[in-house]
């Protein structure tokens, strides 16, 4: 029997059955096209870039600069890019289909 914990991330289908998986399967196998699906990118986790504080490595939403104020999202953000950056730890992120 194969252990939980090598696994980084669990897959719900829409039957509500679920798989473990180690999530950059997902974008080997071109399974991580998200757009228009609802992500905590911004409420969990956030990217610097220079002065620039961003929703996520994949950059999806500005949140504002380092030397100003800015908020991390309170709630989740729609995917605007065409699929996820490849970023294990922007697919780790939770998401789901709207």
């Amino acid at each position: 029997m194969e252990n939980d914990l090598n696994y980084n991330a669990r897959v719900i289908f829409e039957d509500n059955t679920d798989q473990l998986i180690y999530v950059n399967r997902l974008s080997n196998q071109g399974l991580h096209k998200w757009q228009g699906w609802y992500c905590t990118a911004g409420v969990t986790a956030i990217h610097i870039y220079k002065n620039e504080v961003y929703s996520g490595e994949c950059r999806n939403d500005l949140l504002g600069y380092l030397d100003q104020d800015w908020n991390l999202i309170d709630n989740y953000t729609v995917c605007k890019l065409d699929q996820c950056s490849g970023c294990t730890t922007d697919m780790l992120q939770e998401k789901y289909k709207p």
